[in-house]
């Protein structure tokens, strides 16, 4: 602060004469001596981390206080384990493979550290389920031969990509159930190589008594799911696809016959679980798959075929049911 005084000099001269008044307090200060294993300060050696407080007297005489934080690290090695699928970038480079890397640094007391990282690259693996005649998997059943494309999480929680084949070792990668007009189902002998000399046919999963002919028909409409078990005649046992009819929603294909090169249009009510992970296959008379997609828009339509002949239409809907039909391109 500042002051003003009226002062009389010796000649007898009113003077000013001006005072500074500077008032000190007393500070607060704070530092760190840092050290790796063993830290020193004012000719001391510390091996343990402390605070000293030192009570210093500033130059205005004022009382102030140090505090000394004395700060003794010690060098580190730290383990990482590390699960990633595909590949997974560390420091800045790029692993594809299982591998161990060992980094050194300088931690905060200055000491030489290590760190450690293991790290675990999973790639996706792809599965093989065999069956006899049924496969349950994800919450399905499948009857026939398939390829899905899935994603799992392994106990690590990585997601991969997959590839699982589902075998049925006695289920046909083809059609052979032919439905005739919605009264009769003829078990088609002329697709494929493969003939057929012995018939069982089944009707909602249940053997239907005495119904051992090459067809099989009801007093009225056909109404339910149907399969036939076969014997070959080279001695090899098949079941067939499981083809679901419905009296009241009948399956429309049209044009029928059809130009080479035209497209087909199929009609059904699929209801919300039937489109869910529904697919389309088409087969020529040799048994070989032409066509096979899954529909991204309804009513479905299937590409034209530039070769004449008869072409079988499967088509396997969400609940692991079969619907059939067939058309001629001429």
């Amino acid at each position: 602060m500042s002051d003003t005084f009226p002062h009389i000099t010796a000649t007898g001269c009113d003077s000013i004469v001006n005072h500074h008044i500077v008032v000190n307090k007393p500070d607060t200060g704070h530092i760190t001596v840092p050290g790796c294993e063993i830290a020193y300060y004012a000719d001391k050696a510390y091996t343990e981390s402390t605070t000293i407080e030192e009570k210093l007297t500033t130059t205005k005489g004022c009382d102030s206080t140090l505090f000394v934080h004395i700060l003794v690290g010690h060098p580190q090695e730290k383990d990482t384990i590390i699960h990633a699928p595909y590949s997974y970038i560390y420091d800045g480079d790029e692993f594809t493979r299982d591998t161990v890397i060992t980094r050194t640094f300088k931690n905060i007391s200055g000491c030489d550290s290590t760190e450690t990282a293991h790290l675990y690259i999973h790639q996706p693996t792809d599965t093989t389920i065999e069956g006899e005649y049924d496969v349950n998997y994800n919450g399905h059943r499948y009857i026939r031969s398939t390829v899905l494309r899935d994603t799992l999480t392994d106990r690590w929680g990585c997601d991969s990509f997959v590839t699982v084949a589902i075998v049925i070792k006695k289920s046909l990668d083809y059609p052979i159930v032919v439905n005739k007009y919605g009264y009769i189902l003829l078990c088609n002998n002329n697709i494929g190589t493969t003939r057929y000399v012995t018939f069982q046919w089944y009707k909602d999963g249940s053997p239907i008594q005495g119904e051992t002919k090459q067809y099989y028909e009801e007093d009225g409409k056909l109404d339910g799911c149907y399969q036939v078990y076969v014997n070959t005649d080279d001695g090899r046992e098949y079941f067939s696809e499981n083809l679901c009819i419905e009296q009241e929603k009948p399956l429309t294909l049209y044009p029928n016959p059809v130009p080479p090169n035209t497209s087909i249009t199929i009609e059904y009510d699929f209801n919300e679980k039937q489109r869910d992970g529904l697919f389309v296959d088409v087969y020529n008379v040799a048994g070989v798959n032409v066509f096979h997609s899954t529909p991204a828009a309804y009513p479905i339509v299937i590409p034209g075929q530039s070769e004449k002949g008869y072409y079988f239409v499967l088509i396997t809907t969400g609940e692991d049911k079969n619907m059939g039909a067939k058309f001629i391109v001429k």
